[in-house]
């Protein structure tokens, strides 16, 4: 039987290396659960996890003149 969990595995493997894990970490909303437990270096610093919002790139908010904010975090 597929669930969910089973799906999520298949494609931690199957895609490991092709730079798609992170989107499917964002798509599933639990990326602030896996990033934090994701050492950044040998000394076994931790990754942080910020948001799942992008910045909005500085051109638009220029464009938009005050109208939008930025995006917490960023």
């Amino acid at each position: 039987m597929l669930t969910r969990e089973i799906i999520r595995n298949e494609r931690r493997v199957e895609l490991a290396f092709e730079g798609l894990r992170y989107n499917d970490l964002i798509r599933w909303k639990i990326a602030d659960q896996v990033i934090p437990q994701v050492a950044y270096d040998a000394k076994g610093t931790k990754r942080k996890f910020k948001s799942y919002l992008f910045p909005i790139p500085l051109s638009q908010m220029d464009i938009m003149k005050g109208v939008w904010t930025q995006n917490p975090n960023f």
